[in-house]
């Protein structure tokens, strides 16, 4: 089985350890944002939940903590040097939570209609086919199931002051992700592809995040760091450099970033 899809892969970093502390970081730090759309999706105690492609099973044991002992959730990931962290880790008081090794294109290891709410956090902006994996998922959701994907929006990302080579950087990373089957323009993209993929009630929603709610350092290497591993290896060291400038006025205060998050949800018909 290959263990990646689209433009992730997970282990081909230039420092793994450092993108690892990244997913974690910026699982902690968005969770009570993530806590709020997955509760106004529906999300509450004694539900089945899936967590796409999970990938160090942060945000899986929070969930499972929402769910309470009554319910369960199940994290699937495909890359196994993730997938061995998540299991790695403790379990959560009060919650059920188990992993999968499982390609969201190809979800026949788990059983149909067995979930009431799959989420997906920033995985369909990786996906060549979003339409195949809105297939798989559909497939494991009980009629009346939701999904709520939450992705990006390169479009709604800005920070002040602004290096005028940083758009460079936005636009190559862009093309970068693109050549590697991703998108980071998907998020304006996904009601209209949930709608095609069969699932009713559709709510687009955008949550901003700022560097009021994060502080400035930790929204960069949230939102900026991996687009230099988008980068052609011959230009990152350029990036890097820009990227110390961005984070020298982060440091010193002087920077405000804000980001939009698209919170889109859909209901399999009954």
């Amino acid at each position: 089985m290959t263990t990646d899809l689209g433009s992730y892969a997970f282990g081909t970093f230039s420092e793994n350890e450092a993108e690892l502390e990244r997913l974690q970081r910026q699982a902690s730090i968005a969770w009570p944002i993530e806590r709020a759309a997955l509760r106004a999706a529906g999300l509450k105690p004694g539900m089945a939940v899936a967590d796409l492609a999970c990938g160090p099973g942060i945000l899986s044991r929070l969930m499972a903590e929402e769910v309470g002992a009554e319910g369960r959730v199940t994290g699937v990931e495909l890359n196994t040097g993730l997938l061995s962290v998540a299991r790695a880790l403790p379990l959560t008081p009060g919650g059920s939570v188990t992993f999968e090794e499982g390609n969201v294109y190809d979800l026949s290891n788990l059983p149909a209609g067995c979930f009431d709410i799959a989420y997906a956090r920033f995985l369909f902006q990786h996906l060549e086919r979003p339409l195949d994996a809105l297939a798989a998922i559909r497939r494991i959701l009980k009629p009346g199931g939701r999904l709520l994907i939450a992705d990006s929006d390169d479009a709604l990302f800005d920070v002040v002051p602004r290096p005028a080579a940083l758009d460079v950087l936005l636009q190559e990373a862009l093309a970068g992700q693109q050549a590697r089957g991703g998108d980071r323009l998907i998020g304006r993209q996904l009601a209209g592809l949930m709608h095609r993929a069969g699932f009713v009630g559709v709510r687009p929603s955008v949550v901003s995040v700022t560097t009021d709610d994060i502080d400035p350092v930790s929204f960069l290497e949230i939102t900026t760091s991996f687009k230099v591993e988008l980068l052609p290896e011959d230009r990152r060291a350029w990036a890097r450099d820009l990227l110390a400038e961005t984070y020298a006025a982060a440091r010193d205060g002087a920077l405000y970033g804000s980001v939009g998050v698209y919170f889109t949800s859909g209901v399999v018909p009954e």
